[in-house]
């Protein structure tokens, strides 16, 4: 009965272990403690918290130095999170799991002064929004003279797999980078530079004010 109860304890010894280290690594630790996260997806999504995660240590590294920084459609909020408090806002349409700083029917009437902004981001969202043309000339308005606009989003054909898995309701997927570009220079933004991550399946674009506007 010993030896019964031992091999027992054994067992629900090694598989508390190997629970513990399947959370580790997909970080669910973080996700569990985070009932918002649920909230955002209706379920637990360490596909989508591990990517969130890498877009956003890329993006902080190409952020200016000491910015104010815009996140909009912030999502999870983890962008402005991960910089020192103060130095952001994230704004969404939708306030996903109680996670922005600031909810607003859309973004193209932004509540912040002309030029006071030094960043503002996009991160997988732009094709999300109604209006993009619009959105683009109020956040021109906001940026500073040396502001710079980034957004990401995967490669357009990868991105039509990607939402026809995770989002079907989507109407439209990822822009090609010279749909992004026009639409920019539309707007009176030019491009600055790009630079893939992700293994090449995501972009990274670096928008600034074209010159003499």
């Amino acid at each position: 009965m010993d030896k019964f109860l031992l091999l027992v304890h054994g067992s629900q010894t090694r598989s508390r272990s190997r629970v513990k280290i399947f959370l580790r690594f997909f970080n669910l630790g973080v996700c569990l403690s985070q009932a918002r996260r649920k909230k955002l997806y209706g379920r637990f999504d360490p596909i989508g918290i591990f990517l969130s995660r890498w877009r956003t240590r890329v993006v902080t590294k190409n952020l200016p130095v000491d910015c104010y920084v815009l996140d909009l459609a912030c999502g999870d909020n983890r962008l402005v999170n991960s910089l020192p408090k103060g130095r952001g806002t994230g704004v969404d349409i939708s306030n996903y799991g109680n996670c922005a700083d600031l909810v607003l029917p859309s973004f193209e009437n932004l509540p912040f002064s002309t030029g006071s902004v030094g960043a503002v981001t996009v991160l997988a969202a732009i094709n999300y929004f109604d209006d993009p043309k619009a959105s683009l000339l109020e956040i021109h308005r906001v940026l500073a003279p040396q502001g710079v606009l980034i957004v990401t989003q995967l490669n357009p054909q990868l991105s039509k797999v990607w939402h026809l898995i995770r989002d079907r309701k989507l109407k439209r997927t990822a822009y090609s980078e010279e749909h992004l570009k026009r639409l920019c220079r539309r707007t009176n933004f030019e491009m600055a530079f790009k630079k893939t991550f992700m293994f090449g399946l995501n972009n990274l674009y670096c928008f600034r004010k074209s010159k003499g506007l």
